[in-house]
């Protein structure tokens, strides 16, 4: 089955939001250590 066709438009874009705020959650986190291990 079409992993896009089963989903409503609107479930689509909320959805892509919710992997959005994932990734930008995830980055985030990511630059926090970065820049904690740089000033230890």
């Amino acid at each position: 089955a079409n992993y896009g066709r089963e989903l409503a438009p609107g479930m689509v874009w909320v959805h892509l939001a919710y992997l959005g705020g994932l990734v930008a959650v995830g980055l985030t986190l990511a630059n926090r250590n970065y820049r904690r291990r740089l000033t230890e």
